[in-house]
């Protein structure tokens, strides 16, 4: 069994946690400012109203409404004329002085540190203020100088290396071999409250309201794409850290049900009762750009408006924008959302800028 004890920094010289809490004790000001199937035939939602969230499903006798199903992957959509997908940035939300507030993303290679990098200024760019630190978790196994592209100071951008955890059946090479390794940002670092975003997406409106969320073990969006109706995607986490849920995991672990049994898999058989949902338009899988389901918006385009972020996934032959050649831009299927492929040129927009230089 892994220990889950707050990982000590190694051979990086990185600002670490109790820096942080004592920097941070005054608080943010206020400034201007189950992994993922192929689509499944269930579109649940769980609110009427799309601007709202919702409560934990045990202490909740609303029912889930289903509002749309997918329309299958053969149907052609309309092309709309969706704006460039650049990030909304909104007037910044007063919080409370005492309380210690944190970004957390994390990274396990040299992609994930890029995604990392392009995560963190892009939460930076919807208007998050510096006041809040953007923290990265990186294994200890990758090499400091990739690391140490995470940090900058002036924009409260900061590292904190780990131990990797690794899922015990899974063999090193396999793709989410490390993937655990998330659950890691649950650990008490002196933070009261903690947004978690998988790096391998897209932010599109600012999401620090979050941090006014009450209290539940965790808040998450619910996943559409899942056919059980009480399953939440792991992309967007809410929480309040928590030793005593590390060892739950932790416990959870020490004896996987089946191989393939990662993060998404464990918290959903934890807390899958317990947690708190947000609304399916929160994380909204890239693909589901295609699909003309509407939830309980009125139009697809107010869906689109209002969605927060999109989760690259693959689809129909098109992966992860790393794993996409870029000529894909040259050769657009005219039935696809024209955002569909901004998602992509502005992901290989930032890695041009932000990763071109050092990554491998």
């Amino acid at each position: 069994m892994r220990r889950a004890t707050v990982a000590t920094t190694s051979h990086l010289s990185i600002v670490t946690s109790s820096t942080l809490v004592q920097a941070n004790n005054t608080g943010p000001s206020t400034d201007n400012s189950t992994t993922p199937p192929e689509f499944s035939n269930d579109s649940s939602t769980i609110l009427t109203d799309p601007n709202h969230t919702a409560a934990s499903p045990r202490n909740s006798d609303r029912p889930f409404n289903v509002t749309g199903a997918r329309t299958g992957e053969s149907s052609a959509p309309t092309a709309s004329t969706t704006p460039f997908p650049t990030p909304v940035a909104i007037a910044a939300t007063t919080f409370s002085q005492s309380r210690r507030l944190a970004y957390m993303l994390y990274a396990t290679d040299s992609r994930a540190v890029c995604n990392a990098l392009i995560m963190a200024r892009n939460i930076r760019a919807t208007g998050t203020p510096v006041t809040i630190p953007i923290v990265t978790l990186v294994a200890s196994d990758v090499a400091p100088d990739v690391a140490r592209q995470l940090m900058d100071p002036s924009s409260n951008f900061v590292v904190e290396v780990v131990a990797p955890w690794q899922q015990s059946r899974v063999h090193l090479s396999h793709e989410y071999a490390n993937s655990l390794t998330k659950l890691r940002v649950f650990e008490e670092r002196g933070y009261d409250k903690v947004i978690y975003l998988d790096s391998d997406a897209w932010v599109q409106r600012n999401l620090d309201h979050l941090f006014h969320l009450g209290d539940a073990i965790l808040w998450a969006p619910h996943a559409y794409y899942i056919s059980q109706q009480y399953a939440f995607g792991s992309t967007l986490l809410v929480f309040s850290p928590s030793n005593d849920v590390v060892a739950a995991l932790a416990a959870a672990l020490e004896t996987p049900p089946r191989p393939n049994y990662f993060d998404m898999d464990v918290l959903n058989d934890l807390f899958r009762l317990d947690c708190g949902y947000l609304p399916n338009h929160y994380v909204v899988l890239s693909y589901t750009l295609n699909d003309d389901v509407t939830w309980s918006f009125k139009t697809k385009e107010d869906r689109m408006a209002s969605t927060y972020v999109y989760h690259y996934s693959p689809w129909l032959g098109v992966g992860k924008p790393w794993q996409t050649p870029r000529s894909i831009l040259n050769d657009k299927d005219q039935a696809y959302e024209p955002l569909y492929y901004d998602l992509y040129a502005r992901y290989w927009q930032q890695e041009d800028t932000l990763c071109a230089s050092w990554l491998k």
